[in-house]
């Protein structure tokens, strides 16, 4: 049941082992941020920016037990190479008899284009003031 679960969403899904490396990903993960077009060993963080570290011990802190969830905005590379803004959601994935972690569920999602959009905003609010105090010496 897991696995259709994964299979039929509409973000890239994988299930990891505790070293980090992808057991099973659906299409959409391959898709998006499989450089190889393939699953088999990928190495989850890999799909976080080089530079970006919090993204890295977000991934390490669940790997190691020492938190059971995280969510958080991270800029990852995509199957190109490129890096983009993406939703990333990381469980662990514990045993029903001990309560230790098996795997980890990472969940990704882009968020590019809000990104986009925030960024566009952000211009326009820094803009306005000037804008608008330039119209008003204009008028005069």
């Amino acid at each position: 049941m897991l696995r259709q679960i994964i299979d039929g969403a509409a973000i890239g899904m994988a299930v990891a082992g505790l070293d980090g490396r992808a057991l099973y990903c659906n299409q959409a993960f391959v898709r998006d941020f499989s450089p190889t077009g393939f699953s088999d060993g990928f190495c989850l963080d890999h799909i976080f920016a080089r530079d970006d570290l919090e993204g890295q011990q977000a991934l390490a802190n669940v790997l190691a037990g020492r938190a059971a969830a995280h969510e958080g905005e991270y800029r990852c590379r995509d199957a190109r190479g490129h890096t983009m803004w993406a939703l990333v959601a990381l469980s662990a994935l514990n045993s029903d008899t001990t309560g230790q972690p098996l795997y980890v569920i990472l969940q990704v999602n882009s968020i590019e284009e809000r990104k986009a959009a925030e960024t566009a905003m952000v211009g326009a609010v820094v803009c306005t003031p000037a804008f608008y105090s330039a119209s008003l010496i204009a008028r005069r």
